[in-house]
């Protein structure tokens, strides 16, 4: 399981490397708040919990991968693709038992 999470940290990320840079007034894939049309639009079950280890969470046979994490507030990611593609991303594995 050791070498699962190690290959799995190699490819997802969700460590924020600017954390402690101060906030823009406006991050350039924001909405504006007349581009909403539901409050539930932009809700994806954040803030997640820090954690200091990659671990793969096994509940009743589905697994789920959690990654490391210093901001509650990042999305998984790959840091070449999301350099590439500059917009939002989510990037989890597929975990099979």
């Amino acid at each position: 399981m050791d070498e699962v999470i190690s290959y799995l940290d190699s490819l997802v990320n969700t460590i924020n490397p600017g954390l402690n840079k101060p906030l823009s007034t406006h991050h350039p894939c924001q909405k504006w708040l007349e581009d909403l049309d539901d409050d539930l639009q932009d809700y994806f079950g954040f803030p997640n919990e820090l954690r200091d280890h990659t671990i793969v969470h096994n509940e009743n046979g589905n697994l789920e991968l959690l990654t490391a994490r210093n901001d509650p507030l990042i999305n998984p990611h790959n840091r070449i693709q999301l350099q590439g593609w500059r917009a939002n991303i989510d990037l989890k594995p597929i975990l099979i038992i």
